[in-house]
């Protein structure tokens, strides 16, 4: 009996060993969440801080500067051949600019804006689904390598979500003609990234030490959503909702994603996300340019 008390007192104080070990993994996270959040708090008080109502000279308030006012001089010799009051010479004057301004662009020939049109509801309707439906066969056919050759898979269930969200997002920048923005796409690509990496790396991190249970399943949500929040870096992106149960059911089940741990946020999160953002992007891009030709015929 002694024995058996000796051994449960040191399986005891080994388990209190390995929390106390966890302890400060937990204190960085919540340090770099209250230091997102305070820099999220600077920001907000900066951009009220530059949108203060200042009084004008005319008694009015004016947001952050002062309106521009034209002042008019006139001279005294005026005052007495005009034979109307100061005023009403002002608004004659005033409502004389103001028309002037107004047929000076409908004189001008004005320019016909070019047209990046693809088609009516329909085309873009039928566009978004062959984007989507061609992104997807080249991230699992990509995907089928990555796993042969290294043991990374490149494909998750909410990435069929995903796929038909940035294929709307690619036909309707195809409609606008802003399909080749880099800078766009550079934003797209980081924030997304970026949310679901955060997301999927907390959820593996509550699933393995406090257990993978309905509860954990919640609280991967609800965390997830602050994280989002709470990044300046990271943009909201609901999808991540999707990864972070996924993994949690995944590992109630003891499946094959669980495995992966800490690498389930890179690989099929992370890259699959950041992949079908450029994939999308560069089919709508193909696809389009026989769409908008065929357009410009009809026109």
């Amino acid at each position: 009996l002694k024995q058996c008390d000796k051994h449960q007192h040191q399986k005891r104080s080994v388990v209190g060993l390995d929390s106390l070990a966890y302890l400060p993994v937990l204190m960085a996270f919540l340090l770099m969440w209250l230091l997102s959040a305070a820099l999220q708090l600077r920001e907000g008080s900066a951009f009220l801080a530059e949108r203060t109502m200042l009084p004008s000279t005319s008694g009015a308030l004016v947001v952050r500067h002062r309106l521009p006012v034209k002042h008019i001089a006139v001279k005294s010799e005026q005052r007495e051949s005009f034979g109307l009051p100061l005023s009403s010479r002002g608004r004659l004057q005033r409502s004389a600019e103001a028309s002037g301004e107004a047929a000076a662009p409908a004189a001008a020939p004005a320019a016909a804006p070019k047209s990046y049109s693809v088609g009516g509801g329909r085309i873009q309707a039928s566009l978004t689904a062959l984007v989507a439906g061609i992104s997807v066969g080249l991230l699992c056919s990509l995907g089928q390598y990555t796993s042969k050759s290294f043991g990374l898979p490149l494909w998750a269930p909410p990435l069929g979500a995903v796929s038909l969200i940035f294929a709307a997002e690619a036909t309707a920048a195809a409609q606008k003609g802003e399909i080749k923005s880099p800078g766009a796409l550079w934003q797209r690509s980081l924030k997304t990234g970026s949310a679901v990496v955060g997301a999927c790396l907390i959820t593996v991190f509550i699933s393995k030490h406090f257990g993978a249970t309905p509860l954990a399943r919640a609280a991967s949500v609800a965390v997830a959503s602050l994280y989002m929040s709470a990044m300046p870096l990271s943009g909201y992106f609901p999808p991540c909702g999707a990864f972070c149960v996924l993994f949690v059911d995944q590992a109630i089940a003891h499946g094959a994603i669980e495995r992966l741990g800490y690498m389930y946020a890179l690989f099929p999160c992370g890259v699959g996300t950041v992949l079908l953002v450029l994939l999308t992007r560069i089919v709508a891009g193909f696809v389009a340019t026989p769409l908008r030709a065929v357009e410009k015929r009809k026109a």
